[in-house]
Parts: structure tokens; sequence; C-alpha cells
């Protein structure tokens, strides 16, 4: 939980940082190459996290990795994490901004289930509903679920939208079991 906080502390900072300079778009594309970066190499989340290694260690590797392709600020702000000695929350903070960008430019990730791969046209009608319901842009990731037996879920932040038809043959089975009338 306190973890959770010192992320969104250090998050709000380089975003409000990144609006005020107007460099959202690149300091955005800084977090998401380092957050990459982090999630698919071990060795890297490794040294980051393990408190074997001092800070000045940390700061040379990350250095060595991002100075080239990273913005000044950037790097200014990942010696700022490390020197608070932070780094091993750098993961949660880049997370942290990816939020906090989207929630500003008023763009939604939707994941949504299917059993079968969904059609361009039926992905795009998805996506424009759910962006007229929500207000916002829509980003999908689609995921093949078998079980989902046809239809759709739509999940959004913690909201889901339940467009399978397992979920109405489960609505329908509780009405019968609870002797509704409405089916008949």
């Amino acid at each position: 939980m306190i973890d959770t906080k010192v992320s969104l502390r250090y998050a709000c900072s380089i975003f409000q940082l990144a609006v005020e300079e107007n460099k959202l778009t690149a300091i955005a594309a800084d977090i998401d190459l380092i957050n990459g970066a982090i999630k698919s190499h071990k060795e890297l989340r490794s040294v980051i996290i393990s408190p074997i290694f001092r800070p000045e260690v940390k700061l040379a590797v990350l250095d060595k990795i991002f100075s080239s392709k990273i913005s000044i600020e950037t790097q200014n702000f990942i010696k700022l994490v490390v020197g608070k000695s932070r780094e091993a929350l750098l993961e949660s903070i880049c997370d942290k901004f990816v939020v906090l960008k989207n929630e500003h430019l008023g763009i939604a990730n939707a994941e949504i289930k299917s059993a079968y791969s969904l059609s361009d046209v039926q992905l795009n009608e998805i996506k424009e509903k759910l962006s007229a319901i929500l207000n916002k842009k829509i980003n999908v990731s689609v995921k093949i679920d078998k079980e989902v037996i046809g239809g759709f879920i739509a999940r959004v932040d913690d909201t889901i939208y339940d467009a399978s038809v397992k979920h109405q043959l489960d609505v329908l089975r509780k009405q019968f079991y609870k002797g509704n009338s409405a089916l008949n």
C-alpha cells in the first residue's frame, strides 16, 4: 500500500513535468521504453530491485542502457528515483505514469474476451460502443477464451461489460431456478 502511494507520487511528478514542459509525448515514449525493458528483461529487473548492488552501480547500468535513447528530463528523473533509493519501484512508477497519461488524454484500455477471433468490423463496432459509453478513445486487446461460448466480455478498468452467451445462459438458469414467470 505504501509502495503504491510512493509510486503514484513519483509518477505524478514526472507526469506534471511532462505536461508543464509540453513534452508529454516524448516523456511517455521514454517511460514506455523503460517499462518495456524492465518487464521483458529479468536481468535488468534483478539488478534494479537487488539490495546487493549499490545505487551508483544501478544508476550506471540504467545510464548505459538508456542515456542515448531517452530525454534529459527522463534521465534526471531516473537519477532522482535512484538517488532516493526508490529504484525498486521504477516499474510501478512507469505503470502509474501510463495510467495518468491515458486519463489525461481520454484513453481507456479494454480487454476483450471472445470465443472466436473477431472481425475488424465487429471489433470496431465494440470499440465505438465502448467509446460512446465511456466518452473516451478505446485501445483494445483481444483474447480468445472458449468458455465465453459466443459473444464477448469487455473489461475496462474495473468495469466488465458481459455480452457473452455464457452470461445470458447463467441469467436464464438463475431465473429458471427462482421460478420466475418471465420465462413463460
